[in-house]
């Protein structure tokens, strides 16, 4: 990668409001010098790329607070645990 084009990269990487699927796209070729397909990912890093933008499930915002997280395993488990 040419050294503009790093530079500029490098520039839009720490704008942190831009759309997310755009910032992984730059952060992904910025560190491995790849272009990112989020449409057809194949290989790994590029599948962790895709699970950081699209893959939303509602339990993984509950399971980051340490509050609720406790309240949900008293729900799923019972209070002795």
């Amino acid at each position: 990668m040419n050294i503009f084009k790093k530079t500029a990269f490098g520039l839009i990487k720490k704008v942190k409001i831009l759309p997310m699927d755009f910032y992984a796209k730059i952060h992904y070729e910025y560190y491995t010098d790849k272009m990112l397909d989020l449409s057809n990912p194949i290989e790994f890093n590029q599948k962790l790329h895709w699970l950081k933008v699209y893959f939303h499930p509602e339990i993984i915002t509950k399971l980051a607070d340490k509050y609720e997280v406790r309240e949900y395993v008293e729900e799923k488990i019972g209070k002795s645990i």
